[in-house]
């Protein structure tokens, strides 16, 4: 099993559990920043908490739909 470090509040974590769409089960693991030229230039783990927060920010979600989910075993 893998752990993971959120590089936005350093929680710890095992997988993440925030599904993007519960029509294609996908989640949400982190982010990355891209190139000029289109490659990927850095990644960000997140964990469920700081993925909702994300979404909030870009305006994805509305901030009422955000239920913090802790799955680090804090």
């Amino acid at each position: 099993m893998e752990a993971y470090k959120c590089d936005r509040c350093g929680s710890f974590y095992t997988e993440n559990a925030r599904k993007v769409s519960d029509m294609t089960g996908d989640f949400i693991g982190g982010c990355a920043t891209l190139t000029a030229g289109g490659s990927r230039d850095k990644r960000f783990d997140l964990c469920d908490d700081c993925v909702s927060d994300l979404l909030i920010f870009l305006k994805c979600e509305e901030e009422s739909d955000h239920e913090p989910i802790n799955n680090n075993g804090a």
